[in-house]
């Protein structure tokens, strides 16, 4: 498998009998621990660890017992975020969004943006320009929305309020940060707000639903939700999401942890 590890942070604690590595991963399709004897699981979230955009903590620990089948389970693709979310990134052409086209969000280009949403409405097509999680996300929602009036599943009225950056779509993206709001505000589906003590919730959010991101530092990330991400004990530990990314520098795939959140804001698509 590819490998694309982003290693942030080690910190060793070492024994004459044991040794534990936490690894800090970001904008990863697969995380390995430093040495064979290793194995790889999920770490709480460290507070002292500072980064700019949150990603995943993982403890490389001793061959233990307990630990064998953690590495046998992550070696079948059963704990791993991403998997089992192609129907997702297919249905929603994530995987069309050329990667590496660079992350800005301090003095975003707004008619450079214009221009990439008018070649996408013409030709369907993502061009390789700077991209924030806002206009990542209503990107994403254009080219479904295009599909969806395409198959009649939407009105004119409706679509006409994606082919603009004038439109109620792009303000509830962009300046309200409310998915919930715009499906529910536009009739083309229902939304939700989680808190942390929420979260996770067996319902909400589910894969493909559009997802504000609030967290505790007062941030936000605007995202299109992948999956959970579960550690060796079943227990959810992450959020994993597609977006445009600092660590990704543009489109991307990315995980961080439950403790970073505060709310989860959702718009799920009912058409």
């Amino acid at each position: 498998m590819k490998t694309f590890l982003l290693l942030l942070f080690i910190s060793s604690v070492a024994s004459a009998q044991q040794e534990e590595v936490v690894v800090f991963c970001n904008a990863v399709e697969s995380c390995r621990c430093p040495k064979d004897d290793l194995y790889l699981t999920a770490a709480s979230y460290k507070k002292s660890v500072k980064f700019e955009d949150p990603g995943l903590l993982f403890e490389c620990k001793p061959a233990l017992k307990i630990y064998r089948p953690v590495l046998s389970k992550l070696e079948e693709n059963q704990l791993y975020p991403f998997l089992g979310c192609e129907d997702v990134v297919k249905k929603y052409g994530l995987d069309e969004f050329p990667p590496g086209c660079e992350y800005r969000w301090e003095g975003f280009d707004v008619p450079m943006f214009q221009k990439t949403l008018t070649h996408l409405l013409n030709t369907n097509e993502v061009l390789c320009s700077e991209s924030m999680c806002t206009s990542a996300v209503f990107l994403s929602l254009v080219r479904l929305m295009k599909k969806k009036f395409q198959e009649g599943k939407i009105s004119r009225a409706v679509w006409n309020e994606f082919t603009s950056t004038k439109g109620k779509a792009y303000g509830y993206i962009n300046f309200q940060a409310n998915p919930k709001a715009l499906v529910e505000d536009l009739g083309i589906g229902k939304g939700k707000v989680l808190r942390s003590a929420q979260i996770p919730d067996k319902l909400w959010p589910q894969k493909g639903d559009y997802v504000q991101i609030r967290r505790t530092n007062g941030g936000g990330h605007s995202v299109v939700f992948l999956d959970y991400l579960r550690d060796h004990l079943g227990n959810h530990v992450g959020v994993c999401y597609w977006s445009s990314n600092p660590a990704t520098n543009g489109y991307g795939k990315q995980c961080e942890p439950l403790e970073t959140i505060d709310q989860l804001v959702i718009g799920r698509l009912a058409i």
